[in-house]
């Protein structure tokens, strides 16, 4: 039948062919052959992930009847599918390319998308009428332009499915327009496929119109490239200060680009050669390597945020982009921090982050085994380059595979807990989704970051000003009375205790998974950057040990 037996998911690589089920309970079932009767082997499959130039049709009753849809990407929740429910009979074949179009009545017409074509669903969960554009085609360029020319089109998209190597970057507006104050969520760029807009910066039933460009492999047009948490220095008025920052180099072969356009995938200010740019999803700078063929980019490193960086020479064509994430080395640090190693941390200055006298290191534990569990949830694509390769991967993303059973960190007096299945379900069935649940800001002297401009809002710490995706998230833990940690289906979710409400949020961004790790830090440490500044040292000190076992 070409069926494994149920086991715990660990989210390896599909070979095409290949789907994987994963059930409410988190097991999971690999098939290669159609399935006329599921419930052999669980009636509550909910995930669903697919291996390349796959196709799967889901069908609402066994025997292959009722309700179907036909699926080409993953699926987090099946239930929210055409068929609203999980699927007892399935088919698997092979993702064929369809007769070309632009406007289909339902997603089964769509079929496999090329490089450079984007698909545009009116549901979420890939299904209902869709749209596909081409970054090649210019009879579409009016229609990518202003969806209204596009007969039902205008503010009605809520999943996004992309061809390989292909981004978008989604605007709110018409004709590529941003309102100058609202730029953090009015435009937004897109690297891998959305099933569930509402989950998404712009938002669901909001864009406009689109910009679509192809994502080229950083091997392809540099030498070598490092993204590195460095130390680094700044005149301030007449004194040199030092600072963390988030440094990435890049290295160009002879005479291969003569300049180079820097844009980034949201909003934020970086540093070249003692000169400030504000850059964004469209806005970007122009810069030159230098006699050897180098150029060296910085943003502060305030947080363990950062937005990629989109670099396109001369040379590459206009729609084509590299997308560079400099904070990749840090958040594997974290992930292996040693015993005792916050306990122990200490500034730029040499002094102690920890306030002892306030915290145990029991407590200090705790936070430190739960940043690291939840850090080791961010993933790094199956093709990343080999360890000793010049460059590294871009590509990332968060799974629960590491996340073997659930835990609560209670605060107040710091304590992890285990949490059995049952209490688990409990939670998950009584939880307040984060969508749904208003989260105002907490109360007291910390309600805000320095600089910060309300809800939803960007900020400015040291020159840098960027948007905090997991805002809901961080205000949320901070009101906090505990946090339980788990995975459903081989999604991370952070069912968050006040003394008010259960949220839960799921987690399936880097970026949410840091904003959640700052949060839980700023509970024994006072202030993030405090945590950077020995992270940065923490970072090197490994750099330079891993390089005395290499040279010995």
């Amino acid at each position: 039948m070409g069926v494994t037996t149920l086991v715990t998911p660990v989210n390896r690589p599909l070979s095409a062919g290949e789907i994987e089920l994963v059930a409410i309970d988190n097991a999971t079932v690999l098939l290669k052959q159609d399935v006329a009767d599921l419930s052999r082997f669980s009636s509550r499959f909910q995930k669903l992930r697919i291996g390349q130039n796959t196709a799967v049709t889901l069908y609402q009753d066994n025997g292959f009847e009722g309700t179907s849809q036909k699926c080409y990407a993953d699926l987090p929740d099946m239930r929210l599918s055409r068929i609203g429910n999980f699927p007892k009979s399935i088919r698997i074949g092979p993702a064929e390319r369809m007769s070309p179009g632009k406007i289909f009545e339902n997603e089964g017409l769509v079929g496999k998308l090329e490089p450079g074509e984007v698909a545009l669903y009116e549901n979420v969960a890939y299904w209902g009428k869709t749209w596909v554009f081409s970054e090649g085609d210019n009879d579409l360029s009016d229609n990518l332009l202003d969806f209204r020319d596009l007969p039902g089109l205008n503010d009605q998209v809520s999943s996004i499915r992309l061809g390989p190597d292909t981004g978008v970057t989604l605007f709110k507006h018409v004709n590529f327009k941003v309102n100058e104050g609202k730029r953090e969520t009015e435009i937004e760029d897109i690297v891998e496929n959305v099933p569930d807009l509402r989950e998404s910066q712009v938002g669901d039933d909001a864009i406009s119109s689109v910009k679509i460009f192809k994502v080229i492999a950083p091997e392809d047009i540099f030498d070598s490239y490092t993204t590195r948490l460095s130390q680094d220095y700044r005149m301030v008025g007449d004194t040199l200060e030092e600072f963390s920052a988030y440094r990435t180099t890049l290295r160009f072969k002879p005479d291969s680009a003569s300049e180079v356009k820097v844009s980034a995938t949201d909003l934020t200010t970086i540093e070249v050669e003692g000169i400030t740019h504000e850059i964004d999803e469209v806005r970007s700078v122009t810069l030159k390597p230098n006699e050897l063929n180098f150029i060296m980019i910085t943003y502060e490193a305030d947080g363990l945020n950062t937005p990629g960086l989109k670099i396109r020479t001369r040379e590459m064509a206009p729609n084509e982009q590299v997308v560079i994430f400099p904070n990749q080395e840090a958040h594997q640090q974290i992930a292996e921090l040693e015993d005792d190693a916050l306990w122990n941390a200490t500034d730029a200055q040499g002094n102690l982050i920890v306030d002892r006298t306030a915290h145990s290191k029991e407590e200090v534990a705790s936070v430190q085994n739960t940043i690291k569990r939840v850090m080791a949830t961010v993933t790094y694509a199956e093709n990343a380059p080999v360890a000793n390769s010049r460059v590294q991967s871009s590509n990332r993303n968060v799974s629960g595979a590491t996340i073997d059973n659930p835990w609560e960190l209670k605060f107040g007096s710091i304590k992890e807990n285990k949490i059995s299945s049952d209490e688990w379900q409990q939670l998950l069935s009584q939880a307040t989704s984060s969508e749904a649940a208003p989260i105002s800001e907490p109360s007291g002297k910390d309600t805000q970051l320095p600089g910060a401009i309300g809800f939803g809002g960007a900020r400015r710490v040291g020159g840098i000003r960027r948007f905090r995706i997991g805002r809901r998230l961080r205000n949320a833990v901070k009101k906090a009375t505990s946090v339980v940690i788990g995975a459903v289906k081989g999604v991370v979710h952070f069912i968050v205790k006040t003394a008010e409400e259960v949220i839960d949020f799921v987690i399936d961004t880097a970026e949410k998974v840091a904003e959640f790790v700052e949060a839980v830090v700023e509970k024994v440490v006072n202030g993030i950057k405090k945590f950077i500044e020995f992270l940065q040292f923490f970072v090197q000190l490994g750099r330079h040990l891993r390089h005395a076992k290499v040279s010995g």
